[in-house]
């Protein structure tokens, strides 16, 4: 979604007046926003262009005076309800219409039908400030040109439940219910329509500038949604119509990659309808959120410690959602992708061929657990047509990487000069390309390349972040985050694209990005199920990190049914490992011995310094904080036999009055000269 400075203004104030109403009455986000996603819904897509601009076809797949782009409009949607049966679950098939009937499925099946303006309606563009002006010189033209153009074909319900009604069966209200206007337009043509198109945002979920008009006893409210900055690629069309109509149905934040919002970090894209880099899905969040699948497992203490099981995600609905402890509402969903569905699939799969060469190019998603923190919405009754602007919302979801985290030097960019292959060959997308060499392992702090690296690139010393009346909710300005595409490997820089998942297939001796049999996750492991803190700009800082026992094992993957253990007091340290970042450790409930934190025999806990970004203002060497970890009141940390605590690099453990830590016999705490242990009391420290 973007909006120009004054649709912006506009929808704002439509979205804080809304989200009054809605707070006095009764939700829930199965019934929509725009309509409610389920039952037959029939819609129109108007093709327009501009009058005197029909020549111009840079990279379009829509030529000339051509009536519609050039690939099949049946390609992407059904125009008759019996198509869906007959193609359910054929993974041979990929449309539109199909998707949203597969995700919708088993509870609430929706049949979203789409026909075609029979003509596409040229305009002209001069004087007009906003696509909003562009569309009702559109709906104008058919009036004039298609005065008896009957519209009741698209109104079979009450338009806008806005959450607190169902309007799948409701009766026609003299609104369409659902319209769609593409423009033939590349902002990025030598040409413009019209100059001030440069200053407007591209594509809007709202169909804007159509309020009050009459058309054959019908009129408009704004269902619906522009594309404009769009010259109709049919990838490009799919991506964006599943993106828009995500804000539509229950106002959707840009959470994948879109914006920062209030975090640090954010992810290089997702396996979502807002922005589908690792699979064109539904997740399960948004499955569940809109109705169309209920939770397997909504697992929430030690109570649920078990074991579970998991059929194939897209197929069944099956999912498990675990809350995370220590926060108000953020959980980790699990979902198993098993790849049965034309849409659970890396949509750049077969891409890049011999770039370089001899490269078999991208690679299909790689199959197993996806899991994801997600910090949205934790209930039903809980959605706002504000979401969208919420900065707690925006950036709300992070895969987790099952390669795990670490801290990553600051890379070289790829020039023509510094690599054996033709630079012309490593194009990412006309973004930079970097070479990523991963470093120290970082379970907690690091980052993956499900993460967009950041760092201050040009030297001028501060890390650019979204900043503006609307940058932080609605696309990314100058962040300086970089996508990890150029990996070191065995010694060798190679286009891995791990960014966008699904490796490249020259790269087979590394772990899946998925869980797989045999994987484990938790405090010992990398990475560890920790919560996602916020970061403070005013303070420039991030949040705490709250050490937790959450703990999972993968144990066994059958004909695709994978088998997994989940603990929620998980509390043994068996594995070397290192923590780094502002950490707080408190109680875990039920915690075996009481132990908080218990470092096996023969094992190491490190708390050193990071060595990933923390910070935007060199207000720390190299923008990174020293780790701060703090035992909070009445947690126990176990110091086993032949273990070792480390605390390194300028690092600091504090012991809070109530906290103790029991070190056994030949057990040692190692501090360098330049890091602190601080104890609230005498009795912070006990050696047996």
């Amino acid at each position: 979604m973007k909006l120009s400075a004054k649709s912006n203004l506009v929808y704002l104030f439509c979205f804080v007046i809304n989200a009054h109403f809605l707070h006095s009455q009764s939700v829930n986000s199965s019934f929509g926003k725009v309509f409610t996603p389920k039952g037959s819904l029939r819609a129109l897509i108007i093709y327009a262009g501009f009058e005197g601009f029909e020549e111009r076809e840079e990279g379009a797949d829509w030529k000339g005076e051509a009536n519609t782009p050039n690939w099949r409009h049946e390609e992407l949607f059904y125009d008759k309800e019996e198509q869906f049966s007959r193609s359910y679950l054929d993974t041979n098939i990929d449309n539109i219409s199909k998707f949203y009937y597969e995700m919708s499925n088993p509870n609430h099946p929706l049949k979203l039908m789409m026909d075609v303006f029979p003509k596409r309606i040229n305009i002209d563009p001069s004087g007009a400030y906003n696509f909003g002006n562009l569309n009702r010189r559109v709906i104008e033209k058919i009036k004039t040109e298609f005065p008896d153009f009957d519209w009741s074909r698209y109104d079979s319900r009450t338009n806008s439940p806005n959450y607190v009604f169902d309007n799948s069966n409701s009766l026609p209200d003299k609104k369409p219910d659902y319209i769609i206007i593409a423009y033939r337009l590349r902002k990025s043509w030598s040409k413009l329509p019209n100059l001030s198109m440069l200053n407007w945002a591209g594509n809007y979920s709202v169909l804007d500038g159509l309020y009050g008009l009459e058309f054959n006893g019908y009129t408009f409210d704004g269902s619906g949604f522009t594309m404009g900055d769009f010259d109709c690629r049919k990838g490009d069309f799919k991506t964006l119509f599943l993106h828009e109509l995500a804000h539509e149905l229950y106002s959707c934040p840009h959470y994948s990659g879109g914006a920062l919002g209030n975090y640090f970090y954010l992810a290089s894209g997702g396996s979502d309808m807002m922005c589908p880099w690792r699979g064109q899905i539904a997740n399960a969040f948004e499955r569940w959120l809109l109705g169309w699948i209920e939770i397997k497992h909504d697992l929430n203490s030690y109570k649920h410690n078990g074991r579970y099981r998991l059929r194939d995600f897209v197929s069944t609905g099956d999912a498990i959602r675990l809350k995370i402890p220590n926060t108000e509402n953020q959980y980790i969903w699990i979902e198993n992708r098993q790849g049965k569905s034309i849409f659970d699939r890396n949509i750049w799969r077969g891409q890049l061929y011999n770039h370089p060469i001899g490269s078999k190019g991208i690679a299909d998603r790689d199959k197993g657990l996806n899991l994801y923190i997600e910090e949205v919405v934790s209930q039903r009754d809980k959605i706002s047509s504000g979401l969208v602007y919420d900065l707690d919302k925006v950036n709300g979801l992070l895969p987790i990487n099952a390669r795990g985290n670490y801290d990553f030097p600051k890379p070289k960019k790829l020039t023509h000069t510094n690599h054996s292959y033709p630079y012309e060959q490593q194009i990412n997308w006309n973004n930079p390309t970097y070479w990523f060499e991963q470093g120290l392992p970082n379970p907690i702090s690091g980052i993956n390349p499900f993460m967009l690296y950041r760092n201050d690139m040009d030297s001028n010393g501060r890390i650019n972040a979204d900043i503006g009346p609307f940058g932080e909710f609605n696309g990314m300005k100058d962040t300086e985050s970089f996508q990890i595409a150029m990996e070191k490997v065995k010694d060798t820089f190679l286009l891995t694209y791990g960014f966008i998942g699904g490796q490249n297939q020259d790269v087979k001796h590394r772990h899946p990005d998925t869980f797989i049999k045999g994987d484990e996750a938790g405090m010992s492991f990398n990475p560890v199920l920790i919560n996602r803190p916020r970061y403070h700009r005013e303070h420039d800082s991030i949040a705490p990190y709250y050490i937790n026992g959450i703990y999972i094992k993968v144990l066994s993957d059958k004909k695709g049914v994978v088998k997994l253990k989940i603990k929620f007091n998980e509390n043994n340290i068996v594995n070397d490992t290192r923590w780094c970042g502002n950490i707080i450790c408190k109680k875990i409930e039920k915690a075996k011995k009481g132990y908080d934190i218990n470092i096996m025999p023969r094992v190491t806990l490190t708390i050193d310094k990071s060595g990933t970004i923390n910070n935007a203002k060199q207000s720390h060497i190299n923008f990174i904080s020293s780790t701060h970890m703090v035992l909070d009141s009445g947690t126990v940390m176990h110091i086993s036999r032949n273990a070792n605590l480390k605390i390194i690099n300028g690092s600091k453990l504090i012991v809070k009055k109530g906290a103790k830590i029991i070190v056994e016999k030949n057990a040692k705490i190692e501090l360098d000269k330049i890091s602190f242990l601080e104890l609230d009391s005498p009795e912070g420290v006990l050696y047996k």
